[in-house]
């Protein structure tokens, strides 16, 4: 997996026992330092997702593992420089993570698709900036999530495949007063194959 933000490309790589995160500095357009390997405390890494964790202007790591069933932040020191931070336990094999603000307040939160656990982890942070679990949602087997603003509130909502004989696209909507989630069904996909990609965007 590969995404750049604010002069630096972040790959992520599982390696045995020890996950590692790969960092590549961009030092001009399309050009790349040599990669720096970061542990990041777990086991499997398989999810990476981008955020402004401590709200200090550079962008931090979300790794999820799905062996040790947690995330991580690797937090960033602002010369691409990172260590882990706060962590928190998620459900069972968290294919991937997806951070936002899915509180209202303004801090980075996350979601993860726990796909032998049968249910979405809702993991956000608190004022001391520590990384709380909050709410296991009940969602047959998914395997990918995405996370965005679905009603224009102002606040994330959560995005999810449930993975059936016949697949389902659910929205989970963001109470931002309780930060609690209501299930819409959007739609089904009929005589699929299970469902790994999903993507939010305004197309009309």
């Amino acid at each position: 997996m590969h995404t750049r933000d604010r002069g630096y490309g972040i790959t992520m790589l599982a390696a045995g026992v020890v996950s590692c995160l790969s960092v590549h500095s961009a030092i001009a357009q399309s050009v790349f330092e040599p990669y720096v390997q970061y542990a990041t405390g777990g086991w499997n890494c398989t999810g990476v997702s981008l955020a402004d964790y401590d709200l200090d202007g550079d962008m931090d790591v979300f790794a999820s593992h799905r062996n040790t069933n947690n995330v991580i932040v690797m937090l960033n020191d602002g010369t691409g420089v990172f260590q882990p931070g706060p962590e928190c336990p998620v459900g069972s094999l968290p294919r991937y993570v997806r951070a936002g603000d899915l509180d209202g307040d303004g801090r980075p939160d996350f979601a993860t698709p726990n796909y032998n656990g049968s249910s979405v982890s809702i993991g956000l942070q608190n004022p001391q900036g520590l990384l709380v679990p909050h709410q296991e949602v009940s969602v047959y087997r998914p395997a990918i999530l995405e996370i965005a603003d679905m009603d224009g509130d102002g606040t994330d909502d959560v995005v999810a495949v449930e993975t059936k004989e016949v697949n389902e696209l659910h929205w989970y909507e963001t109470d931002a007063s309780t930060a609690t989630f209501t299930d819409h069904k959007i739609t089904e996909f009929a005589d699929q194959e299970e469902g790994f990609g999903v993507a939010v965007m305004d197309l009309d």
